[in-house]
């Protein structure tokens, strides 16, 4: 009885470990593949888009964000946000009102948010 009491204890530490590891790959692979969605972008398409990008950042952006001290500067944004948290902070600021009206007052579609973080995420 004993005996089988070890056995049963040793398997369940292996479930347990199994178990674990992969839940550790599960997460992993999520993370690496939102990751790789960022770069397998076509690269024409991806120019379009910080093109397009730039072009709203100085049409929409810039005046604060290069001019004011009451703005926060864009200028090292890449390395303290991922594109993804971008996406959400972008959002969350124009639904509480905190980016000024512009043009947009927000953006017409995703695809322009997505081509200004582009720039954001390329040239800032």
């Amino acid at each position: 009885m004993e005996k089988r009491n070890v056995n049963l204890s040793v398997l369940k530490n292996h479930y347990f470990i199994l178990s674990l590891v992969v839940f550790i790959i599960s997460v992993v692979g999520i993370l690496y593949f939102e990751l790789l969605n960022d770069f397998f972008i076509d690269d024409k398409e991806r120019k379009l888009s910080i093109v397009a990008g730039e072009k709203i950042f100085y049409q929409n952006c810039a005046n604060c964000h290069m001019n004011s001290p009451e703005a926060p500067s864009l200028y090292e944004i890449k390395s303290e946000y991922s594109s993804r948290e971008l996406r959400k902070i972008l959002s969350y600021h124009f639904r509480l009102g905190r980016l000024p009206e512009t043009e947009y007052s927000g953006f017409n579609s995703d695809n322009e948010r997505d081509d200004l973080i582009n720039f954001l995420m390329v040239n800032h």
